[in-house]
């Protein structure tokens, strides 16, 4: 990891896509990650990585049991 920025406000084109015309929820935060490939000569490579929360889901939990909520990470190369 050469170096990484936060951008909790911004919107990745996916993230985009997945709230403002799908309606699902919108990440609670996002990082730009620049990570040094060896096999490119020294190049760096963007990754976006989108974060969410989400309700957990198990079935062996007896109803009522307040649980933990459950960060879902989305990892992607950069477009």
């Amino acid at each position: 990891l050469a170096r990484f920025h936060g951008r909790p406000r911004d919107l990745s084109p996916k993230a985009f896509v997945y709230h403002k015309l799908l309606g699902q929820p919108a990440p609670f935060d996002r990082h730009d990650w620049y990570v040094e490939r060896t096999d490119t000569h020294g190049r760096y490579q963007r990754y976006v990585i989108d974060y969410y929360e989400t309700e957990p889901v198990y079935a062996a939990a007896p109803p009522g049991t307040k649980l933990p909520p459950v960060t879902y990470v989305d990892v992607r190369p950069a477009l």
